[in-house]
């Protein structure tokens, strides 16, 4: 019978290949899936859902300390300069949802603080995030 084959899901060329450096190595498919504007399990849940079974989906939200950012941290650029020094966490939720009808959800948090954007290419949150006793950022 052998290993349940899942696939998984980013509109992200950037994010597929961080996933392959990291090991998994499942074919790809880069649908982008509306996100309601809400917190990040119920975003994860949606989206696990709409891809179907055994579809890997991955969704990123980042929270600052006084600040309303969450799941639209791809706006951040544009106004990191007020939250520098703000105590900040980085949260992934990877959801898939399974042939019993279940949406399973692993969450993993990174605690930091908000530095000025390192120069680079790389995720803008990676270049602006320093994790608590890190000496550089995430870029």
């Amino acid at each position: 019978m052998g290993e349940p084959q899942y696939v998984l899901n980013t509109s992200n060329p950037r994010k597929y290949a961080e996933f392959v450096r990291l090991g998994l190595h499942y074919p790809r498919t880069s649908i982008d899936y509306p996100e309601p504007d809400s917190d990040a399990l119920t975003v994860i849940r949606y989206k696990s859902s709409l891809a179907g079974v055994r579809v890997i989906v991955e969704d990123t939200s980042f929270d600052i300390e006084g600040a309303a950012i969450g799941v639209n941290a791809r706006w951040l650029s544009h106004t990191v300069d007020q939250y520098i020094g703000a105590k900040a966490s980085l949260t992934v939720l990877i959801g898939v949802l399974e042939p019993d009808g279940l949406v399973y959800v692993y969450r993993g948090v990174t605690y930091g603080v908000i530095v000025p954007p390192t120069p680079g290419t790389s995720f803008f949150i990676d270049r602006c995030f320093k994790p608590i006793g890190a000496t550089k950022t995430f870029a």
